[in-house]
């Protein structure tokens, strides 16, 4: 049910992401990561929201000044189960919202860690 419902959820969720209030914006963060790395759930997803969803993520990545929100970004770029074309379209703005989150501007070793896994699984999507 989930799966069938994940077009109408994908962008609202976005929208929360941005929300001013750190544990609201973490918890959409969460349900994110959730949609983006279930199988079943990822299949469903439109292309266009893909695009929507990682052009946002890199966004939130490179401008919150909130240690939670930046981590919980970068574990959704980490774990997520995209097929490589969907992820290429977005490639340079992702790499730069890690390499962002590695060069660790909020003083987060959790950051640091999760960007080091962003960059294992999303340039290992690629078999570079």
């Amino acid at each position: 049910m989930l799966a069938r419902s994940c077009r109408s959820l994908i962008r609202p969720t976005v929208a929360v992401v941005r929300n001013n209030d750190e544990e609201i914006a973490t918890q959409a963060l969460e349900c994110l990561g959730f949609m983006i790395y279930h199988p079943s759930i990822v299949a469903e997803i439109a292309a266009d929201d893909v695009k929507f969803v990682l052009d946002s993520l890199a966004k939130l990545i490179t401008t919150t000044k909130m240690k939670s929100v930046c981590n919980f970004g970068v574990w959704c770029i980490s774990i997520q189960q995209l097929s490589t074309p969907l992820l290429a379209a977005p490639f340079h703005s992702l790499l730069l919202a890690i390499v962002h989150a590695i060069d660790n501007p909020i003083s987060s070793l959790s950051t640091t860690f999760e960007a080091i896994q962003a960059v294992i699984a999303y340039m290992g999507s690629f078999s570079i």
